[in-house]
Protein backbone atom coordinates (compact mmCIF):
# COMPACT_ATOMS: atom_id res chain seq x y z
CA UNK A 1 0.00 0.00 0.00
CA UNK A 2 1.26 3.33 -0.97
CA UNK A 3 0.87 6.27 1.43
CA UNK A 4 0.52 9.65 -0.14
CA UNK A 5 0.85 12.82 1.72
CA UNK A 6 -1.59 15.47 0.73
CA UNK A 7 0.18 18.77 1.06
CA UNK A 8 -2.14 21.69 1.01
CA UNK A 9 -0.87 25.18 0.57
CA UNK A 10 -4.06 26.82 1.78
CA UNK A 11 -3.85 29.82 4.12
CA UNK A 12 -2.95 33.49 3.99
CA UNK A 13 0.34 34.93 3.11
CA UNK A 14 1.95 37.60 5.24
CA UNK A 15 1.23 40.22 2.57
CA UNK A 16 -2.50 39.35 2.56
CA UNK A 17 -2.70 39.57 6.37
CA UNK A 18 -0.94 42.96 6.38
CA UNK A 19 -3.23 44.31 3.66
CA UNK A 20 -6.39 43.15 5.48
CA UNK A 21 -5.13 44.58 8.77
CA UNK A 22 -4.32 47.94 7.13
CA UNK A 23 -7.79 48.18 5.65
CA UNK A 24 -9.38 47.27 9.00
CA UNK A 25 -7.29 49.90 10.83
CA UNK A 26 -8.32 52.61 8.33
CA UNK A 27 -12.00 51.71 8.73
CA UNK A 28 -11.69 51.78 12.53
CA UNK A 29 -9.98 55.20 12.42
CA UNK A 30 -12.74 56.60 10.21
CA UNK A 31 -15.43 55.20 12.51
CA UNK A 32 -13.67 56.60 15.60
CA UNK A 33 -13.34 60.01 13.99
CA UNK A 34 -17.04 60.08 13.12
CA UNK A 35 -17.95 58.99 16.64
CA UNK A 36 -15.80 61.69 18.24
CA UNK A 37 -17.28 64.36 15.95
CA UNK A 38 -20.77 63.23 16.88
CA UNK A 39 -19.98 63.25 20.61
CA UNK A 40 -18.45 66.74 20.43
CA UNK A 41 -21.41 68.09 18.43
CA UNK A 42 -23.82 66.61 20.95
CA UNK A 43 -21.88 68.16 23.86
CA UNK A 44 -21.85 71.58 22.18
CA UNK A 45 -25.55 71.33 21.35
CA UNK A 46 -26.34 70.35 24.92
CA UNK A 47 -24.28 73.23 26.28
CA UNK A 48 -25.90 75.72 23.87
CA UNK A 49 -29.33 74.50 25.03
CA UNK A 50 -28.29 74.94 28.66
CA UNK A 51 -27.05 78.50 28.03
CA UNK A 52 -30.30 79.36 26.24
CA UNK A 53 -32.48 77.76 28.93
CA UNK A 54 -30.67 79.45 31.80
CA UNK A 55 -30.70 82.83 30.01
CA UNK A 56 -34.41 82.53 29.31
CA UNK A 57 -35.07 81.61 32.95
CA UNK A 58 -33.04 84.60 34.19
CA UNK A 59 -34.81 86.95 31.79
CA UNK A 60 -38.21 85.60 32.82
CA UNK A 61 -37.43 86.07 36.52
CA UNK A 62 -36.08 89.60 36.09
CA UNK A 63 -39.01 90.60 33.86
CA UNK A 64 -41.62 89.15 36.19
CA UNK A 65 -40.13 90.74 39.31
CA UNK A 66 -39.68 94.17 37.74
CA UNK A 67 -43.08 94.12 36.04
CA UNK A 68 -44.77 93.37 39.36
CA UNK A 69 -42.63 95.62 41.58
CA UNK A 70 -44.49 98.08 43.74
CA UNK A 71 -41.71 100.65 43.35
CA UNK A 72 -38.44 101.10 41.44
CA UNK A 73 -35.91 102.77 43.71
CA UNK A 74 -32.89 102.90 41.39
CA UNK A 75 -31.81 102.82 37.76
CA UNK A 76 -35.02 104.44 36.44
CA UNK A 77 -35.14 107.08 39.12
CA UNK A 78 -34.72 109.96 38.78
CA UNK A 79 -33.48 110.07 35.18
CA UNK A 80 -35.42 108.13 32.51
CA UNK A 81 -33.06 107.23 29.71
CA UNK A 82 -30.34 106.31 32.17
CA UNK A 83 -28.67 102.92 32.14
CA UNK A 84 -27.19 100.97 35.05
CA UNK A 85 -25.76 97.54 35.82
CA UNK A 86 -28.04 97.08 38.82
CA UNK A 87 -31.67 97.79 39.53
CA UNK A 88 -33.26 98.00 42.95
CA UNK A 89 -36.99 97.62 43.39
CA UNK A 90 -39.40 97.17 46.23
CA UNK A 91 -42.09 94.60 46.52
CA UNK A 92 -44.45 95.31 49.42
CA UNK A 93 -41.78 97.21 51.33
CA UNK A 94 -38.94 94.70 50.88
CA UNK A 95 -36.05 95.94 48.70
CA UNK A 96 -34.46 93.62 46.14
CA UNK A 97 -31.53 94.21 43.80
CA UNK A 98 -30.62 92.53 40.54
CA UNK A 99 -26.91 92.93 39.97
CA UNK A 100 -23.63 91.41 38.83
CA UNK A 101 -20.80 89.86 40.81
CA UNK A 102 -17.94 87.55 39.79
CA UNK A 103 -19.40 86.67 36.37
CA UNK A 104 -22.82 85.96 37.90
CA UNK A 105 -26.15 87.73 37.56
CA UNK A 106 -27.43 87.97 41.11
CA UNK A 107 -30.52 88.74 43.14
CA UNK A 108 -30.13 90.13 46.64
CA UNK A 109 -32.54 91.18 49.35
CA UNK A 110 -30.17 93.43 51.31
CA UNK A 111 -30.08 91.03 54.25
CA UNK A 112 -28.67 87.79 52.84
CA UNK A 113 -25.76 87.52 50.40
CA UNK A 114 -26.84 87.85 46.74
CA UNK A 115 -27.70 84.58 45.03
CA UNK A 116 -26.54 83.68 41.49
CA UNK A 117 -29.45 83.16 39.11
CA UNK A 118 -27.61 80.57 37.01
CA UNK A 119 -25.50 77.47 37.53
CA UNK A 120 -21.71 77.33 37.42
CA UNK A 121 -21.84 75.73 33.96
CA UNK A 122 -22.47 79.17 32.47
CA UNK A 123 -21.28 82.63 33.34
CA UNK A 124 -22.36 86.15 32.59
CA UNK A 125 -19.99 87.50 29.96
CA UNK A 126 -21.30 91.01 30.54
CA UNK A 127 -22.99 92.73 33.43
CA UNK A 128 -26.71 93.15 32.87
CA UNK A 129 -27.70 96.56 31.52
CA UNK A 130 -30.97 98.06 32.71
CA UNK A 131 -31.99 100.96 30.45
CA UNK A 132 -35.03 103.01 31.36
CA UNK A 133 -37.26 104.71 28.80
CA UNK A 134 -40.73 106.13 28.61
CA UNK A 135 -43.21 106.43 25.78
CA UNK A 136 -43.79 110.14 25.19
CA UNK A 137 -47.30 109.55 23.83
CA UNK A 138 -48.67 107.34 26.59
CA UNK A 139 -46.28 108.09 29.43
CA UNK A 140 -45.74 104.35 29.97
CA UNK A 141 -42.44 103.47 31.61
CA UNK A 142 -40.29 100.69 30.15
CA UNK A 143 -37.03 99.06 31.08
CA UNK A 144 -34.83 97.22 28.62
CA UNK A 145 -32.75 94.40 30.04
CA UNK A 146 -29.64 93.19 28.19
CA UNK A 147 -27.03 90.61 29.15
CA UNK A 148 -24.79 87.95 27.58
CA UNK A 149 -24.25 84.44 28.91
CA UNK A 150 -21.42 82.19 27.83
CA UNK A 151 -20.07 78.77 28.68
CA UNK A 152 -17.75 78.47 31.61
CA UNK A 153 -14.14 77.81 30.52
CA UNK A 154 -13.84 74.62 32.61
CA UNK A 155 -16.44 72.59 30.73
CA UNK A 156 -15.46 69.13 29.52
CA UNK A 157 -15.75 69.78 25.79
CA UNK A 158 -13.57 72.88 26.23
CA UNK A 159 -10.81 70.72 27.74
CA UNK A 160 -11.06 68.31 24.83
CA UNK A 161 -9.34 70.85 22.62
CA UNK A 162 -12.31 72.82 21.34
CA UNK A 163 -11.72 76.54 21.13
CA UNK A 164 -15.33 77.40 20.46
CA UNK A 165 -17.07 79.36 23.19
CA UNK A 166 -20.83 79.30 23.15
CA UNK A 167 -22.27 82.75 23.79
CA UNK A 168 -25.85 83.99 23.70
CA UNK A 169 -27.22 87.53 23.96
CA UNK A 170 -30.49 88.15 25.77
CA UNK A 171 -32.65 91.26 25.56
CA UNK A 172 -36.17 92.13 26.64
CA UNK A 173 -38.31 95.17 27.38
CA UNK A 174 -40.64 95.27 30.35
CA UNK A 175 -43.49 97.67 30.97
CA UNK A 176 -44.10 98.50 34.61
CA UNK A 177 -47.53 97.76 36.01
CA UNK A 178 -47.18 99.70 39.23
CA UNK A 179 -44.47 102.25 38.38
CA UNK A 180 -43.45 104.74 41.01
CA UNK A 181 -40.00 106.30 41.07
CA UNK A 182 -38.47 108.05 44.02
Amino acid sequence: MKITQNKSNSGFTLIEILAATSILVMLMLAATSMLMTTVMSQAKGSMRAQVKDEGAAIMQRISYNIRNASQITSACAPDPGSSANTITYENYGTPYTFGYSSYAITLGDGVNPPVALHTSAVKAATAPAFTCTSDAGTGNKFITIDFTLTTNQTDDFKREGSTNVISEDFSSSVQFRNYQAN
